[in-house]
């Protein structure tokens, strides 16, 4: 019922740039949506990961608080080292404390905006957000325009998509 669009997949890794040089984008997914001033506006998911150098260590990006706030760091662990776990490839888990694990992305939040009048495609890619954001929203969203309902969904944990339904048709499927 639901018709995709042709510009699927609306978001996905490679329209996202990493937060820093040596790292990489691994997943865009759980957007909401909302129109604002004529815009449509995303609040999209990013995973992230440290580029693989491909050495014998695991890089793990992490926030930590500095004096002048906080930033992200790259913590390594050796893969030859006993002490560590690296069975599972998205985290490393210490031997001796099974429940001591770093995960080997980060999530985070950012914002796109469509371009004009085209409420999937988007005018600049997804940047990161400025000031403080306190319990992200991580669902998808949908919006309802002239009469017809358009849904903002996640694909394979990996890119968003969008789709569009009339109002009318939705109604007359599930009887209403």
């Amino acid at each position: 019922m639901l018709k995709r669009s042709t510009a699927n997949p609306i978001v996905a890794p490679e329209h996202v740039w990493p937060s820093l040089p040596d790292w990489k984008v691994d997943g865009t997914f759980n957007a909401d949506v909302a129109r604002v001033e004529g815009e449509v506006v995303m609040l999209v998911r990013v995973a992230e990961s440290v580029a693989d150098a491909g050495g014998g260590e695991v890089h793990v990006p992490l926030m930590e608080e500095g004096p002048d706030g906080w930033c992200s760091v790259v913590r390594s662990f050796r893969r030859d080292n006993p002490a560590y776990d690296l069975s599972d490839t998205h985290m490393v888990r210490l031997r001796a404390d099974p429940c001591r694990v770093h995960l080997t992305s980060m999530s985070h939040l950012r914002v796109a905006r469509s371009a004009p009048g085209s409420p999937d495609r988007w005018r600049d890619r997804p940047r990161p957000m400025s000031g403080k954001a306190s319990f992200p929203t991580l669902s998808c969203g949908a919006l309802i325009e002239e009469y017809v309902l358009r849904v903002y969904y996640g694909g394979a944990d990996r890119v968003m998509a969008t789709g569009t339904v009339a109002l009318d048709d939705l109604w007359a499927a599930t009887g209403v």
